[in-house]
């Protein structure tokens, strides 16, 4: 049995106690850089290495993905290394490169000598004898050079017509510092001539992206040759070689299938390698389509009722790109957790109301909590192709720190009681005390031990202890978050009553 009463505190031992050690310290945590921004949640979004070295968030480029006139996809990135649509295999891995890419992550590199090998498989249209109607090939190129002869792409076959072995071959080659498409036997005439159609693109620049479509039309016979959308050259597969008369149509007529090359002589980079059973008309040249959403790791402020006190992201918004931010904090782990599985949805919106939207740098006080997750939506300039840029979050907060022990503990006897005396600073947070005692020394498991008393008390007086033994008592003080954060042990007073 104990009642409290108020005692005066001493000056000296509450001023070390405020000095030392008090309940609230500002603290920073970094988000991106050196952590390559930790186990984060991205949708649409690419770490690209920034001018500093470290990764940087930025909105993905739009991407090709199978459909359902895909008959080869390639886009040589590091989660996506094979042909998508199972129609083709390569010989061997691609060699990739992050530094030097035009869509996704990364892109293929292109030496002389070492070609990328894809090989035919049954359901493709490179398999063995096939009659093609329209098709297109397409791909991303970046030449670190343009040597006369270089070749981009080559296809060969062989087939027997009349006891005689034709060749077939399509190839992609450099000439004049123009890319030069040839069509050798591919368009059968109904009198089985030979046939040879070539296209003549615009000069290139060594050291630039260009994309390269190449598209056929089966009901008119057109074979078109654009770069970045803009028509290079033309022909008509046709008795007359104009739009009128009687169209030749592709046929492979080989036995065995033969593997596609590109970048046999060749040095450079290619990316987003397609074949399509199409005449393709709109080819992907946009570097954008949708925003990029980034959800953080759930960050821990370390203490229950932490205080938030401001965000700041280090960012660049060029054009007419916009960057908006979110957060949430809770003591309650489980309720981020909910948070973090939510935005794998396909309906997740920020505008949610378990979400607060927040400016970099400004103040947020009144905000507090264990843990934090911090949210980014990245909008792309569409005009001038452009995307934000988020290089780090610095996260400014003030963790409540478990409380200190009472200072300059007292114990007292008289007529059979003790009372217990201590000094401690009034501080905010602060939830009570809890008493021990036990009958040996840094044992305390007296009956009734550990008596709760309130934060306002410095005084306590406990009753019926067994009398003439010496008894041992030590302080806790606790917060008042949920759960608590105790302090050390105080030092130990010992009475006998």
């Amino acid at each position: 049995m104990y009642r409290t009463m108020k005692k005066k505190p001493s000056l000296f031992p509450l001023l070390f106690s405020l000095l030392a050690l008090p309940l609230f310290s500002q603290d920073m945590m970094i988000l991106g850089r050196e952590d390559n921004w930790g186990p984060s949640s991205l949708k649409n979004i690419l770490l690209k290495r920034g001018w500093e070295g470290h990764l940087d968030l930025n909105v993905m480029g739009a991407v090709y993905r199978p459909g359902e006139y895909t008959d080869l996809l390639l886009p040589f990135d590091e989660d996506r290394l094979s042909d998508e649509t199972g129609n083709y295999s390569l010989e061997a891995p691609a060699e990739l490169t992050a530094y030097e890419y035009r869509r996704g992550r990364s892109a293929a590199v292109l030496r002389e000598g070492f070609p990328i090998t894809v090989l035919p498989g049954e359901n493709s249209l490179f398999s063995g004898q096939k009659e093609w109607s329209d098709f297109s090939l397409e791909f991303q190129l970046y030449p670190a050079q343009l040597q006369e002869g270089d070749t981009v792409f080559q296809w060969k076959g062989l087939y027997r017509r009349n006891g005689e072995l034709i060749p077939q071959e399509i190839s992609c080659y450099v000439s004049r510092r123009r890319l030069v498409w040839s069509f050798r036997n591919i368009f059968v005439t109904r009198e089985n001539r030979d046939s040879i159609f070539t296209l003549t693109g615009d000069a290139l620049v060594p050291r630039r992206w260009n994309h390269h479509l190449l598209r056929y039309d089966g009901t008119t016979g057109l074979l078109e040759y654009l770069i970045d959308g803009e028509p290079a050259d033309m022909t008509y597969t046709t008795s007359t070689g104009r739009e009128s008369g009687e169209i030749s149509q592709p046929r492979l007529n080989q036995d065995n299938p033969t593997p596609l090359l590109f970048g046999q002589d060749f040095t450079g980079f290619i990316d987003e390698i397609r074949i399509s059973r199409e005449c393709v008309q709109n080819p992907l040249l946009e570097d954008y389509e949708n925003r990029g959403d980034f959800l953080s790791p759930l960050l821990d402020l370390t203490y229950q009722k932490s205080r938030l006190q401001s965000i700041e992201a280090i960012d660049r918004v060029p054009g007419n790109s916009s960057l908006y931010y979110y957060f949430a904090v809770s003591d309650k782990k489980e309720e981020l957790e909910k948070l973090r599985r939510d935005f794998s949805r396909n309906d997740f919106s920020f505008s949610e109301s378990s979400w607060t939207p927040f400016s970099s740098g400004e103040s947020l006080k009144e905000q507090r909590g264990r843990y934090l997750l911090i949210g980014a939506q990245l909008y792309p300039d569409l005009g001038e192709e452009v995307s934000p840029v988020i290089s780090e979050f610095r996260i400014s907060y003030l963790p409540q720190l478990p409380p200190v022990p009472p200072l300059n503990l007292q114990a007292d006897s008289l007529d059979g009681t003790v009372t217990i005396s201590w000094d401690y600073w009034k501080n905010e947070g602060m939830g009570g005390f809890q008493i021990y005692y036990g009958d040996r020394p840094g044992h305390y498991f007296g009956a009734g031990s550990p008596l709760t008393v309130g934060p306002d008390e410095r005084m306590a007086v406990i009753e019926n202890l067994e009398p003439r033994k010496r008894w041992y008592f030590s302080l806790v003080a606790l917060s008042d978050s949920d759960p608590p954060q105790y302090s050390p042990f105080s030092e130990e007073v010992s009475v006998r009553p």
